[in-house]
C-alpha cells in the first residue's frame, strides 16, 4: 500500500499534475532528470532500509528485555539463598553461628541489590553508585538492629555511574567495612557516627571513604592486612578493581579507597 501511494506521487510529479512552485521553479524541473523507474527503485531501497532498521531495533529491544530478565532471575535466586540462610539462623541458638549466617546473608544481599538496580535501570550498562551504596548501608543498619538515635549514618556522595564489573566488588567492600564498624566500633551501646563519602578525584579516579568515630581499629593490626576473613576479602576486592586502600586511626577508624 505504501509503495503504491509513493508510485502515484512519483507519477504525479513526472506528469506535471502538481505545479507547486519552489523558489520560482517547478518541482518538475527538479525531478525531470530522473525517470519514474529510478524514483521507484530509490523508494524501494529506502523502504527496505527502513524494514532492516525496524528488525534491528526489535532485536535490540529483545536483547534489553533478556538482560533485564537475567538480572531479575539472578536477584530472585540470591534472595532464595538468603531466605534459606535466614531460616537456618532462626533454628540455631548459637550466637556465633547466627552472626556468621547474618554476615553471609548481607554479602548475598549486597550482590542481589546490584542486580535489582540493574533490572530497574534505564541504562542497562551502568547504575548510580551513590544511591546503591546508600541503600545498602540502610539495609545493613536494619540487619544489625541498629538504633539510628545511637549510631547515625552520615553520607556525602556524588553521583557516579559504574558498570557491573566494578559494582559487585565495590558492593562487597562496602558491606565488609560498614559491617566492621557496626560490629566493633561501638561496644556496649556507645553512641557514634559512620560517615560514607564518595567523589571523583582526577583522571577517571574516584575516592571512597568509610569512617567511624568509635573505639578504633585494633592497635595490634599494623595495617589493613588482617587475619580476619572480612579484611582479607576487602584487600582481594580492592586489587580486583585496581584500587588502593589506606587505614587511618585518628578519631576512630577510617578506610580510604581510591579506584
Amino acid at each position: 500500500m505504501k509503495l503504491s501511494l509513493l508510485e502515484e506521487a512519483g507519477a504525479t510529479i513526472l506528469t506535471g499534475k502538481t505545479r507547486k512552485m519552489t523558489n520560482g521553479h517547478s518541482v518538475i524541473e527538479k525531478t525531470k532528470s530522473k525517470t519514474k523507474t529510478q524514483l521507484i527503485n530509490e523508494l524501494k531501497k529506502s523502504l527496505q532500509r527502513i524494514s532492516e532498521l525496524e528488525k534491528a531495533l526489535a532485536k535490540c529491544e529483545q536483547h534489553e528485555i533478556l538482560l533485564r530478565e537475567i538480572h531479575h532471575r539472578a536477584r530472585n535466586n540470591m534472595q532464595i539463598i538468603s531466605s534459606l540462610l535466614r531460616i537456618q539462623s532462626k533454628k540455631t541458638k548459637e550466637k556465633e553461628l547466627q552472626d556468621i549466617l547474618r554476615i553471609c546473608q548481607n554479602r548475598i544481599r549486597s550482590m542481589s541489590l546490584i542486580h535489582e538496580k540493574f533490572s530497574c535501570s534505564k541504562d542497562l550498562a551502568k547504575i548510580e553508585l551513590a544511591q546503591y551504596i546508600h541503600d545498602l548501608a540502610i539495609h545493613l543498619f536494619h540487619s544489625h538492629g541498629v538504633d539510628p538515635d545511637i549510631i547515625k549514618l552520615n553520607s556525602g556522595m556524588e553521583d557516579i555511574q559504574i558498570d557491573i564489573n566494578r559494582a559487585i566488588p565495590i558492593g562487597l567492600i562496602v558491606n565488609e567495612l560498614i559491617t566492621n564498624s557496626l560490629r566493633h566500633a561501638f561496644p556496649d551501646g556507645k553512641k557514634g557516627e559512620i560517615q560514607i563519602k564518595l567523589h571523583p578525584i582526577n583522571q577517571g579516579k574516584f575516592e571512597f571513604v568509610v569512617k567511624d568515630n568509635g573505639v578504633g581499629f585494633p592497635k595490634d593490626s599494623g595495617s589493613c592486612d588482617s587475619d580476619s576473613l572480612g579484611m582479607q576479602l576487602v584487600n582481594c576486592l580492592v586489587e580486583q578493581i585496581d584500587g588502593n586502600i589506606e587505614l587511618h586511626r585518628e578519631g576512630g577508624t577510617q578506610f580510604k579507597i581510591t579506584f
